[in-house]
């Protein structure tokens, strides 16, 4: 049974990962016209009691993240320069940092193993990961002040 699952688990996670790497409109028509909705899996970012849904990036460091995040990943993160929240990962994952003006609500992974959620604005060396689409003060109220609990994970929708 054990080797039935560990057979299975790298599939799914591959058909997952092929789920969320594509862009645009998911539904197919086959040749009598009837609509099918092929499911994709979105990756779930929840601060404090807030759940957000962000546009992900399409790069290796975000491939490896969807591989990890078989299970929920839980983090504390912590303020840092009062524009910031940084959490260290539980792994390494790659690194194409450029840099860029960091704004309110990217996901960004700093030196291949902290996870940064910006709510404000900062120039630095970081590979983006992905884009919470929400008002400042929404971010901002959300992370509060101090430490903070986030937990990523992905989330299958059709």
């Amino acid at each position: 049974m054990k080797r039935i699952l560990s057979l299975l688990l790298p599939v799914a996670m591959l058909v997952c990962l092929c789920a969320c790497g594509e862009k645009g409109d998911k539904t197919m028509t086959n040749p009598e016209k009837a609509e099918l909705v092929q499911p994709r899996c979105n990756l779930v970012v929840k601060i404090g009691d807030a759940w957000f849904y962000p546009s992900v990036e399409d790069n290796e460091a975000v491939t490896a993240l969807f591989e990890k995040l078989s299970d929920e990943l839980t983090v504390p993160m912590h303020d840092y320069g009062g524009f910031e929240k940084v959490a260290a990962l539980p792994w390494r994952l790659p690194t194409n940092d450029a840099e860029l003006t960091a704004t309110a609500g990217d996901i960004l992974l700093y030196r291949g193993d902290k996870l940064v959620i910006n709510y404000g604005e900062n120039t630095w060396e970081y590979t983006k990961l992905a884009h919470i689409d929400a008002a400042p003060e929404a971010l901002t109220e959300a992370l509060g002040e101090g430490d903070v609990t986030v937990s990523l994970w992905l989330e299958w929708t059709e």
